[in-house]
C-alpha cells in the first residue's frame, strides 16, 4: 500500500488546526504500516480529524495506551494512528453523587486517584501500566473487580462519542 500523499497530510494537518498533533515517525501496528500519527488536543479536533479521514478513505487505528494493539482483527489499510494521549482529563468527580467524567485518554490510575480523593473507588481494574479509560471501554477490558461490580459498560452512565 502507498505512503500517504502530501495533500492527504495536508488535509489531516488542516483538520487538526494550528495543534502540533500529527507525528510523521513511520511505525508498525498490529502488521499495518503507519505513516502518520495523529494526536487531537480537544474533541472538536477529534471530530474533524475523523471527518477528514472519512472524506480521503484514509484507515485508522484508535489507540491509547496500547495495551490491547493485539485485539481484534488486524488492521492492513490502516494508514494513521488515531492517538488519544492528549485527550486525557480528570474533567470532574462528583463525591455526593458518586460519579465522575473524565476523557478516553485518561490513564486508569489518575482516574483512580482522583476518584478515592473523593472518597470513591474506582471498579475498574484491567491490568495494563497504561491502561486508559477509552481503552477499557472499548476493549471491554475487565479485571477481578468485574465480579462484584460487573463489566465496564454497567458501569457507564452516559458517554458522548465522536
Amino acid at each position: 500500500m502507498n505512503a500517504l500523499s502530501q495533500q492527504d497530510l495536508d488535509a489531516l494537518q488542516a483538520a487538526l488546526g494550528d495543534d502540533a498533533g500529527l507525528t510523521r515517525a513511520p511505525v508498525e501496528v498490529g502488521g499495518a504500516k503507519i505513516d502518520v500519527t495523529l494526536a487531537p488536543g480537544d474533541e472538536d479536533a477529534l471530530a474533524r480529524s475523523i471527518a477528514a479521514l472519512a472524506a480521503r478513505g484514509i484507515g485508522a487505528i484508535v489507540r491509547g495506551g496500547g495495551t490491547r494493539d493485539a485485539f481484534g482483527n488486524t488492521a492492513q489499510r490502516a494508514r494513521v494512528v488515531l492517538s488519544t494521549k492528549r485527550l486525557s482529563s480528570v474533567i470532574e468527580v462528583d463525591a455526593e453523587e458518586g460519579v465522575a467524567r473524565a476523557l478516553a485518554g485518561t490513564p486508569l490510575g489518575e482516574l483512580r486517584e482522583a476518584v478515592e480523593a473523593a472518597g470513591w473507588a474506582l471498579p475498574f481494574d484491567p491490568p495494563g501500566l497504561h491502561t486508559t479509560l477509552g481503552g477499557t471501554l472499548a476493549a471491554a477490558a475487565i479485571g477481578p473487580r468485574h465480579l462484584g461490580f460487573g463489566p465496564p459498560r454497567d458501569l457507564v452512565l452516559g458517554m458522548d462519542v465522536v
